[in-house]
C-alpha cells in the first residue's frame, strides 16, 4: 500500500468547516474517453456498463504532492492547495462494505440470480418479496465503492467481455495521463452527503423526494443551489417503510446499508441520474478528518490565504493533528519545494 494520496484542489475555506470533496460524475469528467467503451465490445455487455456508469463519481487523487502540471491544471494555478489523505485509514466519513448485498425485489432479478434473506424479507410499503441480486452484488463487490484503486495507463481503451469486470472501466486511460500517477475512489450517486444543481432541476427533485419540506436549499451565485441531501433521504426511507428500517439498524448495519441503497436506487436513481447529465452538477462527499495529514498551500497563493487556512485549523478541533506547509519555486530547478509553516501538535 501506498503510504500517502494527495487531492489537488482551488482553495476553498469552507472545505474546513464542511470537509466536502466533489466526486465527478461521468458528464463532467475532463477527458472524452473516459467511460466510453471501445466499438469491439458485444452489444449486450456494453449496454450493462453503460448503465452502471451513470451510478458512480469518481473521486481522483494522485501519488505525489509536487507536480507541476497538476497544481496548473487542478489547483487554481498554484494557488490553491493539494490535500494528504493517509490511505491506511478510511478516507470518507461513510462505510462502505467491501461485501455489499445489492437487494432487489424478485421478480426484478435477472436469469434467476438470487438468494434468499432469512425467511424472507418485505416491506409494510411494497408486497412483492425483497432478495439478495448474486450478480449485481458480484458487480458492486468489484467496485468496492469508498475504497482506492490505482489507475493503469494504457494505449488501447478497454475491451472487456466478462461484465464482472466493470471497474476496468473505471479505472483504465490513455497513457498520456500517466504523469498524474492516479488513485480513484468510486462512489455511488445515491452517497452524497450534498449536491450543488442549477434550479432549473429543483421541481424534479422536490417531485422525487417526500420530505421535501425539510429540504435546507442555500441559494448561490448563477442560480445554483445547494442541498444537503443525505438526512432528507434517510427521513424518506424511514417514513415509506415505516418500523422495518428501524429494527433492521438495530439489528445489522450491514443489512441496514443493503436495505439503504436499494431503497434510494429505488426511489431516487432516475433524477439522480438525470441531474447528473447536466455536468454543473456536483456531487460533494464529506471526508474523515482522522484521513487527512497535511495541507500543502501553493507557491503563487496569497500571504493571507495561508493565514486564513491556520485559523481554519486551529478553530476546528478534529483538524488540530493537521500540519501545513507552504510551495516555493526552486530558483535553479523546474521543481516546488515545501516549507512547514504550522504544526498545532
Amino acid at each position: 500500500m501506498i503510504e500517502n494520496i494527495y487531492k489537488y484542489s482551488p482553495l476553498r475555506e469552507d472545505f474546513f468547516d464542511n470537509l466536502l470533496v466533489r466526486g465527478s460524475q461521468k458528464f463532467s469528467l475532463n477527458d472524452p474517453f473516459e467511460l466510453t467503451p471501445a466499438d469491439s465490445m458485444r452489444n449486450r455487455d456494453k449496454g450493462k456498463c453503460i448503465n452502471s456508469y451513470f451510478d458512480y463519481s469518481v473521486f481522483s487523487a494522485s501519488e505525489t504532492q509536487n507536480n507541476l502540471l497538476m497544481w496548473s491544471h487542478y489547483a487554481d494555478e498554484h494557488k490553491g492547495i493539494v490535500i494528504e489523505f493517509d490511505p491506511s485509514k478510511p478516507i470518507f466519513e461513510r462505510y462502505f462494505h467491501k461485501d455489499v448485498k445489492a437487494l432487489n425485489f424478485i421478480d426484478d432479478v435477472e436469469n434467476g440470480g438470487i438468494k434468499k434473506i432469512d425467511e424472507g424479507m418485505y416491506l409494510s410499503c411494497f408486497s412483492e418479496e425483497i432478495v439478495i441480486d448474486v450478480k449485481e452484488s458480484q458487480k458492486r463487490q468489484a467496485i468496492n465503492a469508498g475504497h482506492l484503486h490505482r489507475v493503469r495507463y494504457n494505449k488501447n481503451r478497454p475491451v472487456i467481455d466478462q461484465y464482472e469486470n466493470i471497474l476496468e472501466h473505471f479505472l483504465i486511460k490513455s497513457d498520456e495521463w500517466i504523469y498524474e500517477k492516479e488513485h480513484r475512489v468510486l462512489l455511488p450517486l445515491f452517497d452524497a452527503d450534498s449536491i450543488v444543481v442549477h434550479e432549473s432541476h429543483l421541481e424534479k427533485i422536490n417531485d422525487a423526494i417526500i420530505s421535501v419540506e425539510y429540504m435546507e436549499v442555500q441559494k448561490l451565485e448563477k442560480g445554483m443551489c445547494q442541498l444537503n441531501m443525505d438526512s432528507i433521504l434517510m427521513e424518506d426511507m424511514y417514513i415509506a417503510c415505516d418500523t422495518t428500517m428501524y429494527y433492521t439498524e438495530k439489528e445489522s448495519k450491514k443489512k441496514f446499508k443493503s436495505l439503504c441503497d436499494f431503497l434510494k436506487g429505488l426511489s431516487y436513481s432516475n433524477f439522480l441520474i438525470d441531474i447528473s447529465k447536466d455536468s454543473r452538477t456536483v456531487f460533494l462527499y464529506k471526508v474523515s478528518p482522522q484521513a487527512i495529514k497535511s495541507i500543502y498551500i501553493g507557491c503563487k497563493a496569497e500571504k493571507q490565504d495561508a493565514e486564513n487556512v491556520i485559523k481554519k485549523i486551529e478553530g476546528n478541533a478534529s483538524l488540530q493533528h493537521v500540519d501545513i506547509y507552504k510551495a516555493s519555486a526552486s530558483s535553479e530547478r523546474f521543481e516546488l519545494s515545501f516549507e512547514q509553516i504550522f504544526r498545532l501538535l
